[in-house]
């Protein structure tokens, strides 16, 4: 009795609303600015590559070398952590570096 109220209420757990550390694709948060190329290049990376910021260490190193103006660390850290988890997709990159990265991998 107990061990088939206890598969019944873990079976339920998916179906629980939004754990807050992980979010959604349809309920992803928009990007904001950043005139950064080379943050641009990370995050359109992270959504076309097999995770290359899969660790914490890896969007920390990279953010830590960017020179962000819109964007404070934390939030960019964020933002490739949700990029490469699929949160959001190449339709998000600003068109003008969608269009340049696009276009550097058909010429490669």
């Amino acid at each position: 009795m107990f061990r088939r109220s206890f598969l019944g209420a873990l079976s339920a757990v998916p179906s629980l609303p939004l754990i807050p550390d992980r979010v959604r694709r349809d309920q992803s948060p928009p990007v904001p600015s950043e005139d950064n190329f080379m943050f641009w290049f990370h995050f359109y990376g992270a959504i076309q590559r097999d995770r290359p910021m899969s660790t914490e260490w890896a969007r920390e190193k990279t953010v830590e070398e960017l020179d962000l103006q819109n964007l404070t660390d934390a939030e960019a850290v964020r933002l490739l952590e949700l990029a490469n988890e699929g949160v959001y997709d190449t339709d998000d990159v600003p068109e003008r570096w969608r269009t340049l990265f696009e276009r550097l991998e058909q010429e490669l």
